[in-house]
């Protein structure tokens, strides 16, 4: 296995981290939750149809009344998740 697909499985397995706790704090209801902060989700110039994955698991995981801030490049995967913003 490449260091480049080393480098994107550790990237899914630390943002899939990230979400379920976020999941676990938005269960327990009893939390101040700062806003959720992706910086570039595209890591590594990912193939297209991966970075529009990862989108759209953000959109599918991270709760409505959650703010989330999302740094990222202009890309058409974004679409979906600029107009529901």
């Amino acid at each position: 296995m490449s260091v480049h697909n080393l480098l994107l499985i550790q990237d899914k397995i630390e943002l899939t981290y990230q979400l379920s706790v976020l999941q676990r704090i938005h269960g327990a209801k009893t939390c101040v939750v700062l806003p959720f902060v992706i910086d570039t989700p595209n890591q590594q110039e990912q193939a297209g149809y991966r970075y529009e994955t990862v989108i759209k698991e953000l959109m599918r995981s991270v709760p409505q009344d959650y703010q989330m801030i999302l740094c990222a490049m202009e890309n058409d995967s974004l679409n979906e998740f600029k107009h529901d913003s």
